[in-house]
């Protein structure tokens, strides 16, 4: 499904974005005593808050290279993962409740009683409905 949005805004949300994204690292390696990778993550973060803010278009080319490589990599992790959870959970949910001879679904043919059972005569009555809520 294709998003719309306003032109120029893609660049401007990404530098912002990115930018945020190097500010904490920049603070990350500089509480853990790196301050020369400090240095280098706070300098991107000043040249993507400082492009986002002046000249967003500029950030339009890396943002849709960016979504191409969002859009593989959630394609190829969704997969992954809910191949993962049907035969890690439901799978094996499945053979436990066969094992168990529970049938959820009410799938299993019976002979006896029917399926229908009838509404208790206080429900049938036309007074019932006066007050639903």
């Amino acid at each position: 499904m294709a998003v719309v949005e306003k032109p120029g805004t893609g660049g401007r949300s990404f530098g912002v974005a990115f930018g945020g994204l190097s500010a904490v690292l920049a603070a990350h390696r500089l509480w853990r005593g790196r301050v020369t990778a400090a240095e280098i993550f706070a300098a991107a973060a000043v040249i993507f808050f400082g492009v986002a803010l002046a000249y967003p278009r500029l950030l339009d080319a890396p943002n849709r290279l960016w979504m191409r490589f969002a859009r593989a990599l959630g394609w190829v992790n969704s997969r992954i993962l809910l191949s993962i959870f049907f035969f890690v959970i439901i799978t094996p949910y499945g053979a436990l409740q066969r094992l168990l001879g529970r049938d959820r679904l009410g799938r299993r043919w019976r002979a006896a009683p029917p399926t229908w059972t009838p509404s208790p005569a206080r429900l049938r009555d036309p007074k019932h409905f006066d007050h639903l809520y």
